[in-house]
């Protein structure tokens, strides 16, 4: 497996679109409405948000990919269509236009929108969007990656290569997420593309696979969204054999693959949270259960007294511990230690029931610092999971008041 320098489009066959449409407000000089095409249909897989109250745009989208292949994507920023009571009807019309502007039929057409909640979403910009929008082209991918942002303050992209049946196969994603986030599917949108030959249910279960320990494990405030949504097209053409079995080397490699690609966009999420300083890491070992252990991670993450003592610098181990019970998992405290990680430092403060106080002269290298791991051995087991959130300021606080 190695890291290149790419976008969306990298993979064989894959194209992307995107235009200044004007969907949120007149005179937005960023993209915020693009398209992604592949030159041959794909399988495709998704994993969506389970908030009960769930977007028209997701709801459409699930839908359409129950059809057995797809070879476009159609994704709008600055406005939701959700809780609208027209909002299903909006994403038909979103799909249609794009289906006529890649000259596909409205089931090879999946899509995704993000933005404000309850705010009606108009046509007229998305109509005229279309018409002024360049023909897809592979150097556009860098423009999809701006077009689907909202307050992310940079766009999140990552690509790989990695031989897989003889072949060298590539696989690109690109996401957006900065606020509303704690998911319990993927996570905000997210959209992978490979020239991978792969069946399509082993596909599927690749992306649930992959996103247990990835997408699931961010935690930025606590809010899961209405219109989370994760993609994943697959074109076949890096001509590799096609993976037909979950029990092949092939696929193993692959969901590998699959799993580092979202680990890039879940770290690269959690560290642009909306009012941030720093990326935050929980890693639990020595756990019994892979189950356990991502609960008392993710628990640990998604406390907000944790992440604001962070925001403060403040190293004392009680709250995390605190969290860590409230998750109602069952651990013997004599056995937990507890680290903090940042640069070249690493300390101590809770071991096997004892305190250990935090080395005050360190506090202003650990609140400068743009990452913080927090380390929990609870030498109990083999297992273990690692969860990503980030600190809670007070600029946070200011990003939900203006957010308009």
């Amino acid at each position: 497996m190695r890291k290149i320098k790419g976008s969306i489009t990298s993979p064989k066959g894959f194209t992307a679109s995107a235009v200044a449409a004007d969907i949120k407000e007149i005179g937005k000089t960023r993209e915020d409405l693009c398209v992604l095409y592949s030159e041959k249909p794909c399988v495709a897989a998704g994993v969506f948000t389970k908030n009960t109250l769930k977007s028209g745009t997701v709801l459409l989208c699930h839908k359409t990919l129950e059809n057995p292949t797809h070879q476009g994507v159609v994704a709008l920023s600055g406005i939701a269509n959700t809780l609208t009571g027209d909002d299903f009807e909006k994403a038909q019309k979103l799909q249609a236009l794009a289906a006529n502007f890649l000259h596909l039929s409205v089931k090879e057409v999946l899509l995704a929108s993000t933005g404000k909640i309850g705010k009606v979403l108009p046509m007229e910009p998305i109509v005229a969007g279309f018409q002024k929008m360049p023909e897809p082209d592979a150097a556009f991918g860098d423009a999809a990656a701006r077009a689907i942002l909202t307050s992310d303050t940079a766009e999140k992209v990552t690509s790989y290569q990695e031989e897989i049946g003889g072949k060298t196969v590539t696989i690109s994603a690109m996401a957006k997420g900065s606020g509303m986030i704690h998911p319990n599917m993927g996570t905000t949108l997210s959209f992978v593309t490979t020239d991978l030959a792969i069946e399509k249910e082993l596909l599927q279960r690749a992306l649930s696979i992959a996103v247990e320990d990835t997408l699931n494990m961010i935690s930025i405030d606590g809010d899961m969204s209405t219109n989370d949504t994760c993609l994943v097209l697959a074109n076949g053409m890096a001509e590799n054999p096609k993976i037909l079995c979950g029990k092949s080397e092939d696929y193993r490699r692959f969901v590998q693959l699959l799993v580092q690609v979202l680990q890039d966009l879940a770290q690269m999420i959690a560290g642009d949270a909306e009012g941030s300083t720093k990326l935050l890491t929980a890693h639990v070992s020595g756990v019994d259960t892979k189950e356990k252990a991502r609960i008392l991670a993710k628990g640990v993450i998604s406390s907000a007294r944790f992440k604001a003592a962070m925001s403060g610098v403040d190293g004392y181990w009680g709250r995390i511990l605190a969290s860590m019970g409230a998750t109602m998992v069952d651990f013997d405290l004599k056995k937990v230690k507890v680290s903090y990680t940042w640069g070249n430092e690493k300390h101590t403060v809770y071991d096997h029931g004892k305190n250990i106080e935090f080395p005050t002269d360190k506090l202003e290298s650990m609140g400068s610092s743009p990452e913080v791991v927090l380390e929990i051995s609870m030498d109990a087991g083999k297992e273990e999971a690692t969860a990503y959130g980030c600190d809670l300021t007070e600029d946070y606080i200011r990003h939900v008041v203006d957010y308009r």
